[in-house]
């Protein structure tokens, strides 16, 4: 579980243009302006949803044809402030009709949990997607 964390830590942290290291069981982000910030507190996880058919994302379906569902996320220890999240997207499938794209989103921050949105636009079917994170706390 340790090396799947600073795996998804490394693959996360490269999109957001930061070098991570860790020290003292503290992780530090050494920010491209020279600036450092240390966390103390760092949480990760998957999320998987599969939607294999048009039955299973009907209870997802929208009035505008468009596709969202909202999944919460429980951290196992809570933060002392609220986190930092970041969200990566390792595997998607998507197939359209008319229009394509998908968007996560990490909502409703507090320091026990947030809800990560995943939605796609009307006309796209979203058949599976797996969405890692990454919470940083002070």
């Amino acid at each position: 579980m340790k090396l799947l964390a600073i795996l998804l830590l490394f693959a996360t942290l490269v999109f957001c243009k930061r070098v991570p290291t860790i020290r003292k069981n503290r992780l530090v982000l050494l920010q491209k302006q020279g600036t450092t910030q240390i966390y103390r507190e760092v949480a990760t996880g998957i999320v998987r949803r599969n939607y294999p058919t048009s039955k299973q994302r009907q209870p997802f379906m929208q009035e505008d044809g468009s596709f969202q569902e909202t999944v919460t996320i429980n951290f196992d220890k809570p933060f002392s402030t609220i986190p930092l999240v970041t969200l990566s997207i390792p595997d998607i499938e998507l197939t359209s009709i008319e229009s394509t794209g998908f968007k996560t989103d990490a909502l409703n921050l507090t320091p026990q949990s947030f809800d990560l949105r995943i939605a796609t636009p009307k006309g796209s079917e979203l058949k599976h997607i797996t969405v890692s994170w990454i919470a940083f706390g002070e």
